[in-house]
């Protein structure tokens, strides 16, 4: 009868050791597979980042050609000022400027030197049809 027991006893912890591994395996395996999503995630991040780094370069890399070649330049504040210089051919260095402020969808000039005659007109047209690329372009 003790012999009985002892091998139920032991039949029943093999049993629940079965049932402990297979439990392990598959946890095991639902860890790998999140293991896997996240190395997924992160590998698509590293990319993106290598992305954005490569684009960062290439935006500064066009500010410095702006600088140097348009005597252009940009500064963040209260509005945005454009800076300009190389326009006058007596004295390149004179510098050019104008501020402008986008609040509400609504682009309002802060400061302009020197005063342009038509300016009003030129935010106006800024305000409708929002191409501050070409406002700019106009603007130097």
């Amino acid at each position: 009868m003790a012999m009985r027991d002892s091998m139920s006893t032991i039949k029943a912890r093999v049993e629940e050791l079965k049932r402990t591994v297979q439990f392990q395996r598959t946890r095991r395996d639902e860890y790998g597979a999140i293991i896997s999503q996240q190395s997924l995630a992160l590998s698509k991040t590293e990319e993106e980042a290598v992305h954005e780094r490569e684009e960062n370069g290439e935006i500064q890399e066009a500010i410095s050609w702006y600088n140097r070649v348009l005597g252009f330049q940009i500064e963040g504040g209260h509005g945005v000022k454009f800076m300009f210089n190389d326009i006058n051919l007596k004295n390149p260095k004179q510098e050019y400027s104008f501020t402008i402020r986008h609040a509400n969808d609504d682009y309002s000039l802060l400061d302009c030197n020197p005063q342009l005659n038509g300016i009003k007109e030129l935010i106006n047209e800024l305000n409708s049809t929002s191409d501050l690329f070409g406002f700019v372009r106009i603007m130097r």
